[in-house]
């Protein structure tokens, strides 16, 4: 049985807590876009943090896995999706 996918992400603006963690309950994902309103500093997967300007955002590569995403700014406002 093959699995399928489904699609995850946030049901409104998310206004970030410092270190504030968008993929929860241990899932995996196959794509993600991330859209930030100001400068943020972010960690994916286990990379070091990087420093993201407002609106740049972020969306994974073909044949990435994302397994964690982290805001470590506090105060922004951030939105994102994801399939698994």
């Amino acid at each position: 049985m093959a699995l399928k996918s489904r699609y995850v992400g946030a049901t409104t603006v998310i206004n970030t807590s410092a270190n504030q963690h968008l993929i929860l309950g241990g899932i995996t994902l196959t794509k993600f876009k991330f859209m930030n309103k100001a400068d943020c500093t972010i960690v994916v997967n286990d990379s070091d943090q990087l420093c993201i300007f407002a609106n740049q955002g972020y969306e994974s590569k073909l044949g990435e896995i994302i397994y964690l995403f982290k805001v470590v700014t506090a105060g922004v406002d951030v939105t994102w999706n994801g399939r698994t």
